[in-house]
């Protein structure tokens, strides 16, 4: 039995390293998983408040709006 997968996965290479990272983490944390690079600086910013203001229980940085 086959099984279907939902959605396909989408890779944002590292100018700095040429690591793959999964698009959904770089969306959360905003850093290559490689290298610690920022590749998204405005992600990397909301991760850093959510960690200083304890704001991780709302779940909201979970779930992005484009």
């Amino acid at each position: 039995m086959k099984i279907k997968r939902d959605k396909t996965l989408v890779f944002i290479k590292c100018p700095h390293c040429g690591y793959n990272n999964k698009e959904e983490n770089v969306k959360r944390w905003g850093t290559c998983t490689g290298c610690r690079k920022v590749l998204d600086p405005r992600a990397k910013f909301d991760y850093e408040m959510l960690c200083r203001l304890k704001l991780w229980r709302k779940k909201k940085w979970l779930i992005k709006k484009n």
